[in-house]
């Protein structure tokens, strides 16, 4: 008799213990989810540096290659440069 008291309790003990995981769980997931959607607002158009870098627009990068291979003209890639928005730099 004693024992059926006992496992009643311990069933009551787990169910709240899971209860309490459950809690953290999903509080981790707001975090994290906050977390995300923190970063991903801050990864929209990047600004451009003067010497290129981290922080150079992936389209510009293209078009430096491109013209550095010979495949646009200076006409066409200052054309598409100035589309692009990026300033002229005084060197």
């Amino acid at each position: 008799m004693m024992m059926d008291m006992i496992g009643g309790m311990g069933g009551c003990m787990v169910g709240m213990g899971m209860m309490g995981l459950l809690g953290l769980l999903l509080l981790a997931g707001m975090v994290a989810g906050l977390v995300y959607l923190a970063r991903g607002f801050g990864r929209g158009r990047q600004t451009v540096t003067a010497g290129g870098g981290a922080g150079e627009d992936h389209a510009l990068t293209v078009l430096r290659e491109r013209y550095a291979r010979g495949e646009v003209d200076h006409a066409e890639y200052e054309r598409r440069r100035v589309a692009l928005g990026e300033r002229e730099w005084v060197r």
